[in-house]
């Protein structure tokens, strides 16, 4: 605010701490237009920080560089007050202005940007979801990423039951044996599948591992129309394990919720209800880091019956990954 020689300022006001004091009371100044009431949602706001916003959010990645007409016409404000926001903005780093007169986003944003990268950390934001998965099934739960050509299993909380499955934090796994990693390989695109399967031998490491190329491309297939994949005895006897995709704001798959059961309680109860629990608690983990589409797991967590199949045999039996206490 400007202070006339009388000492008030435009908005009326005797001095800024009477607006100021006004608003931290009030929430809003009715005098003072830099300041709104509540909208409608019953949310305050600050006009001129709305206005801002809309001048930041203005750019886009096939304009990065704007002109001040079109920051304004986007902005839908006036240019003289786009050109102040503008202004302020460039002072503080949020803006730049190119040598012809462009005004792009400047590095202050790439700094925030990264600050905001460290909080949405997959570790630390999937434990709540990894958590409530356990809690609701009591089974152990496994984050998997894909490391180069391998998946990586990040972290695990283990069931509470005296007979579970345990993983090894850390270890890799090749992408095309095991639920997880075959979420993670689907979710690569095609030529990137492709790549993959040139350069990758199908090596046996269980009862049902997958040594076909053919029939793998139908499992990755059957991964991407289903929104999830399911994995049998695969490493070792007595392994099963369903697994959802995690995505990121790019709406790519940067993880893997899996549960992994023993071969004993693996009936068809068990997998529809590790489908379900999983695919609500994936989408919801997908949300949280940005992923504004619909999670192709959706349709698995209402109500509707459930028929998912198994293509292998149950084989009885337990290896040194299923603990008994």
């Amino acid at each position: 605010m400007t202070a006339d020689t009388n000492g008030v300022d435009r908005d009326g006001h005797n001095s800024y701490s009477e607006c100021n004091a006004k608003y931290e009371t009030a929430f809003h100044c009715t005098k003072c237009p830099a300041l709104s009431g509540p909208t409608e949602d019953g949310q305050y706001s600050i006009r001129v920080i709305d206005r801002a916003i809309d001048v930041l959010m203005a750019f886009d990645q096939e304009r990065p560089a704007l002109s001040l007409a079109t920051i304004a016409g986007r902005a839908n404000l006036s240019k003289p007050t786009a050109f102040r926001i503008l202004s302020s903005l460039r002072q503080r780093g949020f803006v730049n202005q190119t040598p012809d007169g462009d005004y792009e986003l400047g590095y202050e944003i790439v700094r925030l940007a990264a600050v905001r990268k460290r909080q949405t950390n997959i570790w630390d934001q999937a434990r709540p979801y990894m958590q409530r998965v356990r809690d609701e099934i009591d089974e152990t739960v496994l984050l998997c990423i894909r490391v180069d050509d391998d998946r990586f299993i990040l972290d695990q909380i283990e069931s509470s039951r005296a007979i579970r499955r345990v993983a090894k934090i850390g270890e890799r796994v090749p992408l095309y044996v095991g639920a997880s990693s075959r979420v993670l390989l689907a979710g690569l695109p095609d030529k990137d599948i492709e790549a993959y399967l040139e350069r990758t031998s199908l090596q046996k490491m269980g009862p049902n591992t997958i040594t076909d190329v053919d029939q793998l491309r139908r499992e990755l297939a059957s991964v991407r129309e289903l929104g999830y994949g399911i994995g049998v005895h695969e490493r070792s006897l007595g392994g099963c394990g369903v697994a959802v995709g995690v995505r990121d704001d790019t709406g790519g798959i940067v993880a893997a919720l899996q549960i992994t059961v023993p071969g004993e309680r693996w009936t068809e109860a068990v997998r529809v209800q590790c489908v379900r629990v999983l695919a609500r608690e994936a989408a919801a983990l997908s949300a949280r880091l940005g992923d504004r589409e619909p999670h192709p797991a959706r349709h698995l967590i209402d109500e509707a019956p459930l028929n998912i199949a198994v293509s292998v045999p149950l084989i009885a039996g337990d290896d040194e990954r299923t603990t008994r206490q």
